[in-house]
């Protein structure tokens, strides 16, 4: 198995849909994108996969294990004001944009210790999309 790993809002989902459409591969997800569309779950492929259903496997989590990984990167100014207006309609908290900077007010680290966590990690073997 190998991770498509990003921080939230980073292009992940852009990156699914282009090995999708370019390769017929379906990435999966370790989470239940439940609020998709049924037409954008099949234009990137989502099915809540396990190992059994591909080998691709979308992840916002840190870095962990021996487990390849396709690590997507996008400017961190443009991902933390992205993921901002995300949260305000999608969350409940609505964190602060300087708590987001401090990584506070979501489930997910500051953007700089994500970055850190795949960048010295010897298993991000791909470095793709920076914006």
């Amino acid at each position: 198995m190998i991770w498509v790993a990003s921080y939230s809002r980073w292009g992940n989902t852009y990156l699914r849909t282009v090995i999708h459409d370019c390769f017929g591969v379906f990435v999966g997800s370790q989470y239940d994108d439940f609020r998709w569309s049924d037409k954008l779950r099949s234009i990137v492929g989502y099915d809540n996969a396990t190992e059994a259903q591909t080998d691709l496997i979308k992840t916002h989590e840190y870095a962990t294990g021996d487990r390849k990984a396709i690590y997507v990167v996008r400017d961190g100014r443009a991902s933390i004001v992205t993921f901002y207006h995300f949260l305000q309609i999608f969350s409940p908290n609505k964190p602060e944009l300087d708590e987001l900077l401090r990584g506070e007010g979501t489930q997910h680290a500051s953007w700089s210790a994500y970055v850190k966590s795949w960048r010295h990690s010897s298993n991000s073997f791909t470095k793709c999309m920076a914006t």
